[in-house]
């Protein structure tokens, strides 16, 4: 949410939607629009691993510490990118096979 506050507001013709205000009118709603569904998405925090299901239609991986766990399962079984480079790494092998030494 912080990340999003701190985006700020588009403000351009697209986002300010005169056009379908004035074709919805003051007594129309917006939530069939299309342009409503084309943008809503990107408009409002929507967290990953929150649960927005009825509790009846919610299955049993359907809460938040299970959807967590599944989240990190996921992770951890994800192909990862080296973050020390090969020269860096060769470096700290160095030091510590110097330091296991003492």
């Amino acid at each position: 949410m912080v990340r999003k506050y701190l985006a700020g507001i588009r403000v351009n013709d697209e986002t300010l939607a005169l056009e379908e205000i004035r074709r919805v009118g003051i007594s129309g709603e917006f939530m069939s629009s299309p342009h409503t569904f084309q943008h809503f998405r990107g408009n409002i925090f929507e967290p990953r691993l929150g649960v927005r299901l009825q509790r009846s239609l919610a299955d049993a991986r359907s809460n938040l510490i299970a959807r967590a766990e599944d989240r990190v399962d996921a992770l951890l079984v994800a192909p990862r990118q080296p973050t020390l480079d090969e020269a860096t790494r060769k470096e700290l092998l160095r030091i510590e096979e110097r330091y296991s030494r003492t």
